[in-house]
């Protein structure tokens, strides 16, 4: 009997032993799954195989926010691309059929320029930066090989009355590489060869082009290769003590003698063969045979064309050149007319009536005409030889440089009004002015 009562004691132990087991088996497998739920399950992985993480839904709509960006940003680089290339390919087009354009319509220059404002029909292959300033000996080399050596000959007379050959020399300066190239008219005037020489010793028969008495200025034309024309600079732009430098061939044997000085005045007025010229003074010494060389600025330019010295024994550093500005249109115009346009023409020869003249000849005070050019405007207006020309438009008349500043002050096709005394009577004639065309 105790023995079956122990029996059912142990087993009522037992079984409360594994309901106890049981209860707490069944808690840890619930604790267990409510853990796996608020874990993200690991991806298993198996040997041999790799598999790609599951993207969350916001990081796929972040990375499609980002490539619609960039393809955005790509079409807009693709756009401006095309449109850059268009651009260019259009101001490409704009510019070689102007450049066609200049080249077809346009021949070898006449000049070389430089910066210049001169209203001549030029235009220029070389450039000079404003800033490029050159020492004396870079000058010279520059400059140098466009200044040429001419000769000349002439027929005179001996005291026999016997023809002899004689010679002349001077300077000029090269323009263009068509061979034209510019001196001064008293250099070649009545020459009846001319030869000039470059400074690599090759000599040439040079044909004269035009020459004008007035503006002291000639051309000639040589057949040459390889020649080095000569940049010309803008006389407009110079001050007083500004770089002047010389080159030619003084004495007519020293050929590519280079003085330096400065510029000492311009717009100089000095009488040259009984003609007023307006010229630069400079200090640079001058010889006989400079004559038609260049006066270059510290760029190597050619500002002037030099054609004139005071010669005394008490004067010394007075030389003078052409303004290049003022030579580059009269060049215009020999070259492509044969004469300087724009000059008017009258047509009288006249003397000076001063009034110690007026008293011993019984004549007025004023200009007398000594000759009238048959066809010239003088003479279609009825004036004629022995008049008196004593006022004109209402002003005085005394001088012969008061009726050239008159003309001076007209063009073409202007009319005045001129009072002249003939046989003693007080007369009137209207005359108009005609451009000067040389025979």
């Amino acid at each position: 009997m105790f023995d079956e009562e122990m029996n059912k004691q142990e087993i009522e132990e037992t079984q409360e032993t594994q309901e106890i087991q049981e209860t707490q088996e069944t808690q840890e497998t619930q604790e267990t799954q409510e853990t796996q739920e608020t874990q993200e399950p690991e991806p298993r992985k198996l040997k041999g195989r790799r598999y790609r993480k599951i993207k969350k839904p916001e990081d796929r709509e972040k990375n499609a926010r980002n490539f619609r960006l960039a393809l955005v940003f790509a079409c807009v680089i693709i756009a401006t691309s095309l449109v850059t290339s268009a651009v260019s390919y259009q101001l490409f087009s704009y510019y070689s059929e102007k450049g066609d354009s200049l080249s077809e319509s346009s021949s070898e220059p006449l000049f070389n320029e430089g910066s210049s404002n001169s209203s001549s029909t030029i235009t220029s292959d070389i450039s000079t930066d404003e800033g490029d300033v050159l020492s004396i000996a870079q000058v010279n080399i520059k400059v140098g090989p466009s200044v040429v050596y001419i000769g000349t000959t002439y027929k005179v007379q001996n005291v026999f009355g016997r023809n002899e050959t004689a010679g002349g020399s001077g300077s000029g300066v090269i323009l263009n590489r068509e061979g034209y190239i510019v001196t001064n008219h008293h250099v070649i005037n009545g020459a009846e060869s001319i030869t000039v020489k470059l400074n690599t010793g090759d000599n040439y028969e040079a044909k004269l082009i035009g020459s004008d008495a007035q503006a002291d200025l000639a051309v000639l034309k040589i057949e040459a290769d390889d020649l080095k024309p000569a940049e010309l600079g803008d006389s407009s732009k110079l001050l007083v003590g500004d770089l002047a430098v010389a080159i030619g061939n003084p004495l007519g044997t020293l050929e590519g003698t280079l003085t330096a000085g400065v510029i000492s005045a311009l717009n100089r007025t000095i009488t040259i063969d009984g003609t007023d010229m307006t010229l630069i003074q400079t200090d640079a010494a001058l010889n006989p045979g400079n004559s038609g060389g260049a006066l270059a600025n510290d760029k190597g330019q050619v500002i002037g064309i030099v054609n004139a010295k005071t010669s005394s024994v008490d004067v010394e550093g007075l030389g003078y050149a052409i303004p290049i500005n003022e030579a580059k249109l009269v060049v215009d115009d020999l070259v492509n007319k044969g004469y300087v346009s724009g000059r008017l023409l009258i047509g009288i020869s006249t003397k000076d009536i001063t009034e110690e003249l007026a008293d011993y000849y019984e004549l007025p005070v004023g200009v007398y005409i000594v000759q009238v050019t048959p066809g010239s405007p003088a003479a279609k207006a009825g004036l004629m030889e022995g008049d008196v020309i004593i006022g004109i438009d209402g002003e005085d008349i005394k001088t012969s440089d008061e009726i050239l500043d008159v003309r001076d002050s007209h063009i073409a096709g202007d009319s005045i009004k001129i009072l002249f005394m003939r046989d003693g009577q007080e007369r009137a004639v209207t005359l108009v002015f005609e451009e000067y065309v040389p025979g």
